[in-house]
């Protein structure tokens, strides 16, 4: 009730000033006399109907003065210049050369194989701009078709392992003619892999590319000029095989452990192509390089364990990598001097090994060239200045070693695990042991390094469980981690300084007293 009469009495307020400014009274008190005082609405009676609060307040108009009124906002239209203007979008087609085209996100195609099997492929554009590879994208089976071209670009290569671990899912596959490569492992293990046709400008088969599928025959174009490690390796189901004359570039262990290869050594005891020999019989016992071979491949007398005696001919320029690994029973080679290209690993694993020749412009000896060979006693030509990794790592027969003054480097883990090894002479221009270099060569007593020798890398000492003696020169500047480790007889230390000998018995005394 309070509330309604306050409601009430602003109004009268309103009205009254209202009035007021439109008729205005001789008398002021007029306007203050007539508005009822708060104490007056005390009776609910006095609010008979709620219409008597709805009364509207009379509408007589009011027109202000031109200063009363509010300046406007201006109406008027700004025009911009041409500089403010928005640069509208080109409508132009620019179209960019191959070389200004970017390597786009793999396009997806489902390509319909002649059997109606959808197969998901991935034509991925490569670097050059120009041309696609061919990959895998989803499920696959049956017989695939690789098109020619894509978008317009040729398909020219079949990715790394597009189709590897095919299993029984690929029957077939069928090569565009504008095919130059076959990557990795494209289609190894694909077992139910069981026909191919190359195309005919073909140029490169990568390693393993093939590995372990069913194909029954291959035919390879001339166009060849590279078919990598095993590319064919455990196809056992191989049985014809057709090379053309002027396909070149075999790796090592293309055809191995096919029927194909088998059915050749059995037959003839080697395998020749375009003057490269690819394979010799495991049962040979003496062999004689016919004079017609340039080039021995990689791996070409694999496991001929029973091999004492070969003769290369002074026709051979090149012998790829573990060309004899596993000969185990070969004593002596030698290596004529007309050979200008020799591979890593060459005498692996050749136990009998204690006699060979090298060329006399050799500078370097191959990463693992002589690993686990069976020289007693060993003098570098004086013609070589490198020594690759791991050269002579595990020669179990190996006492005596020296490296003429010819040898700069040497690779890590050169000498590592030579368990018999009693006496080292070091090159005088030797400035880097590197890691591992006599690690585990555990008869070794002493030691004495040249005066070179600048830098001990990591281990280069550790687990020579009988190093007793060792001098060094105070031009060492940096020492590796655990180079001495495990070296725990190593006692005698003698340290070459001003041309005077200190002694030390501990080796981390002799080094803190060399480094700076």
């Amino acid at each position: 009730m309070y509330q309604r009469k306050q409601v009430f009495f602003i109004l009268c307020i309103l009205t009254l000033t209202f009035i007021g400014c439109t008729n205005k009274p001789e008398n002021p008190t007029q306007i203050v006399t007539s508005i009822p005082s708060p104490t007056e609405f005390t009776s609910p009676t006095e609010f008979t109907s709620p219409t008597e609060l709805l009364t509207p307040i009379p509408t007589s108009t009011v027109t202000p003065t031109p200063a009363e009124l509010p300046t406007p906002i201006p109406t008027a239209t700004v025009t911009p210049t041409p500089a403010e203007l928005l640069t509208p979008i080109p409508t132009a087609t620019v179209t960019p050369t191959p070389a200004e085209l970017p390597t786009p996100a793999p396009i997806e195609w489902t390509y319909m194989s002649k059997n109606n099997h959808s197969n998901n492929i991935v034509y991925n554009l490569l670097t050059d701009g120009t041309n696609y590879e061919a990959e895998v994208a989803g499920a696959f089976s049956g017989n695939i078709v690789i098109p020619e071209t894509v978008d317009g670009y040729p398909v020219t290569r079949i990715a790394d392992f597009a189709f590897e671990y095919g299993f029984d899912r690929i029957t077939s596959v069928r090569f565009p003619d504008t095919l130059r490569i076959i990557g990795e492992g494209a289609f190894s293990e694909c077992w139910a892999l069981t026909e191919i046709d190359l195309p005919e400008h073909l140029e490169i088969i990568e390693e393993n590319a093939f590995l372990g599928c069913g194909i029954t025959s291959v035919s390879l174009p001339g166009s060849m000029r590279k078919i990598e490690y095993g590319a064919f390796y455990d196809a056992i189901h191989l049985q014809e095989v057709s090379i053309a004359p002027e396909a070149s570039g075999f790796g090592e262990l293309v055809f191995h452990n096919t029927p194909w290869l088998a059915k050749q050594l059995e037959t003839k005891g080697y395998v020749v192509h375009n003057n490269t020999l690819l394979a010799v019989s495991p049962n040979c016992t003496e062999f004689t390089i016919p004079a017609s071979v340039t080039t021995i491949a990689g791996s070409a007398f694999h496991n001929c364990d029973k091999l004492t005696h070969i003769e290369i001919p002074a026709s051979v320029t090149a012998i790829g990598p573990n060309a004899f690994a596993k000969c185990s029973n070969l004593t002596a080679i030698t290596i004529p001097e007309t050979v200008t290209e020799i591979g890593d690993y060459m005498f692996r694993d050749c136990r009998s090994l204690c006699s060979i020749e090298l060329p006399t412009h050799m500078q370097k000896i191959p990463d693992g060239f002589f690993w686990n060979c069976g020289f007693e006693s060993y003098t570098v030509p004086d013609t070589v200045i490198e020594l690759g990794h791991f050269v002579f790592i595990d020669c179990p027969k190996l006492t005596t070693l020296k490296l003429n003054d010819s040898v700069r480097s040497i690779g890590a883990c050169c000498f590592s695990g030579c368990t018999a090894l009693t006496d080292v002479t070091l090159s005088n221009n030797l400035t880097v042991l590197p890691t591992d270099a006599f690690s585990a060569c555990s008869s070794l007593e002493k030691i004495s390094l040249p005066e070179s020798i600048t830098s001990l890398s990591s281990s280069v000492f550790s687990h020579c469980a009988n190093l007793q003696s060792i001098t060094l020169h105070d031009r060492i500047s940096s020492v590796g981690e655990d180079a001495f480790f495990a070296s725990d007889n190593l006692t005698d230390i003698t340290v070459i300084k001003d041309n005077k000998e200190h002694k030390f018995t501990v080796i981390q005394d002799a080094l803190d007293y060399i480094l700076p």
